[in-house]
């Protein structure tokens, strides 16, 4: 595998070079309730003592329109989101981080008054352990203590979304393609269907909302993942937006240290969106 991340790297920087001019908004927005999007921005589980944070941004490289009113870009995404621990004294011990990176494939394609997308995404996933469980290295399950060792996780996948835009609707359907993960018992693909839905309110202002679900798992076991995102967005002058959000999840954990535990959260948090 290591051939297939070296071969990762050399495409991201020939794409790189092969632009004179860096093109940061990408081609295609990222889905506003994917957990697995690249944010800039922080969550608080308000229903139990954790915090997520998020770090990481996704910048096109090219970008090209051909005759026939096709769009195309080409990517590339690298982004961590990380659980804290919230204690007192404004103390965040980081408990675990996921780390990802990859390219992208995207396309635009106008039919009528729609916008057929496609996305093709490459990417790698890793978690680790952090220091913040060295004094607090258990948690309880069904009422008991479970001591928790580090698991190598660790996945190389295949990322494909179809949406139709309708300017402030975006319903999308995809499938996750599994062809590298540790533990095996990972599931080869995970389908995902969801929307975005956004109502201006006045030049600076609009209301978001999101919804994802996934069907995920392992040892041959299905979970669900549902993520529900709602939101108000203020744009800046420089057309860049401040999203203030809450969101709900319930389902198999998206921390991939957790992957065989259940996360079920109330959250309010914030994001910046340079797009």
């Amino acid at each position: 595998m290591r051939s297939i991340r070296i071969s990762l790297l050399i495409f991201i920087f020939n794409s790189f070079i092969l632009q004179a001019e860096f093109i940061s908004t990408p081609l295609i927005k990222p889905f506003a309730a994917n957990i697995y999007e690249a944010r800039i921005g922080m969550m608080d589980y308000t229903t139990e003592n954790h915090l997520r944070l998020d770090i990481g941004a996704n910048l096109d490289l090219f970008q090209k329109n051909l005759n026939n009113s096709l769009q195309y870009g080409i990517g590339t995404e690298f982004f961590t989101y990380t659980q804290l621990r919230s204690e007192s004294n404004f103390k965040f011990p980081v408990e675990t981080i996921d780390y990802y990176f990859g390219a992208n494939l995207s396309f635009i394609y106008p039919l009528k008054n729609y916008n057929i997308q496609s996305r093709l995404r490459v990417g790698h996933i890793s978690t680790h352990l952090a220091d913040g469980y060295e004094n607090n290295s258990y948690i309880v399950l069904d009422g008991e203590p479970v001591v928790l060792f580090p698991k190598t996780y660790s996945r190389e996948f295949i990322d494909l979304t179809i949406a139709v835009d309708s300017r402030n609707f975006r319903p999308y359907i995809g499938v996750i393609y599994n062809f590298h993960k540790i533990p095996t018992i990972l599931n080869m693909f995970i389908p995902q269907v969801g929307f975005d839905a956004d109502i201006k309110i006045n030049e600076w202002l609009k209301a978001v909302s999101g919804l994802d679900f996934k069907l995920n798992g392992y040892d041959g076991k299905m979970k669900g993942m549902t993520n529900l995102l709602l939101g108000l967005e203020f744009r800046t002058s420089e057309n860049r937006g401040i999203l203030l959000k809450c969101e709900y999840f319930n389902g198999e954990n998206y921390y991939g240290q957790f992957y065989n535990q259940k996360l079920d959260y109330f959250g309010l948090g914030f994001q910046f969106n340079y797009y």
